[in-house]
Formats: C-alpha cells, structure tokens, sequence
C-alpha cells in the first residue's frame, strides 16, 4: 500500500495546474512532517490533519471563497467537510483550494493552496481565459472564444486597470484562478 505521503502527492499530482518536481515519477516526495524523499518546491502552502467521521473514499477535493463559503469538489457535503475546512484554514486564508486523503481511521491529512476560487457551474470545458486591456473585454473556454461566466466577469471587475485571468476546473463546480495585472 502506498504511504500517506504518497497518495497525497498522487492526488495533487492528478490536478492539471499543479507543478510537481521535475522528474517526479510517483514516488516519494518531502512533505515536511509526513516522509523525507526528494526536495521540491511545494505546490501547496499549508498541511494539516484532522479528523473527519462522516467522510469516505480515496480522496476529496474542496475549496473556501473569500466570503468563506465552502464548496466540495464532489459529493461530500460542506458538514461532512467541516473538520478538514477548520484545520486547514488554521494555516492558510481563504480562499483556498485543498485535497485530503484518508491516512487511517477518520483521520485525513489535508493540502491546502491560497489562491482565488470561483464557482462556476455551468461551463463544460477546463479552461477559461478572460482579459481586459483598454476597457475591452474578451474569453475564451478551451481555447475557443466564449462569453464569461459572471463569476469571472465579477473577479475581472475587482481588477484594478488591465487585467488577465487564467482559471482551471480543478473539480466539479470548484475552478482555481490566477489573476495577472498586464
């Protein structure tokens, strides 16, 4: 059976944004706390662990808004997320995105990642581009030219002056943004 640690690299490894080290082949990686292996700058900004009864599988993904909304990534509920959400958000601030994986019992350990999150529910691709540059706007899905979904349009209107966005599906209804003032 594979460690905790890596499972956890595993299924961070199988979010498409996420850069795992160069050369990483599956196996062990250092996560502080959990194992020694290979040194790597982390994709995430926080680990944590806690205990979470009413969960089950081989893996949850989540994400916190800013406003503190907890949106799951799959078919847990945001109750049954509940003690992973408190004992990330000890380390990072929302919003944030986190994978947990079962360790043994109802005991999860959790990697979590500040970065902007949005929910955007009704867009089949994986990729959505949105800019403003000279008060004109423009999207694309998938490469393909597309309106923006309001939550993207809503994050582009916070940006002050010309601004790109780059958001990734990272599961169900959950995307990751990076923003970029041009």
């Amino acid at each position: 059976m594979a460690s905790i640690s890596e499972r956890l690299a595993a299924a961070l490894g199988a979010v498409p944004f996420v850069q795992l080290p160069e050369g990483w082949d599956g196996g062990p990686i250092n996560i502080p706390g959990l194992t020694g292996g290979l040194p790597l700058d982390d994709p995430w900004d926080a680990l944590a662990h806690a205990d979470a009864p009413g969960l089950s599988g081989e893996e949850v993904r989540f994400a916190v808004t800013a406003d503190g909304q907890t949106i799951s990534g799959g078919d847990a509920s945001p109750d049954a997320l509940a003690p992973l959400v408190r004992a990330i958000g000890m380390r990072v601030a929302a919003p944030y995105w986190a994978i947990a994986v079962p360790d043994h019992g109802d005991r999860w350990e959790i990697a979590g990642t500040a970065s902007e999150v949005l929910e955007v529910p009704d867009v089949t691709g994986d990729e959505i581009e949105a800019s403003r540059v000279g008060g004109e706007t423009s999207g694309r899905v998938d490469g393909d030219e597309a309106p923006l979904p309001p939550a993207v349009t809503a994050l582009l209107e916070r940006q002050e002056g010309d601004a790109a966005i780059l958001a990734h599906r990272f599961a169900g209804p959950v995307w990751v943004a990076e923003v970029y003032p041009l």
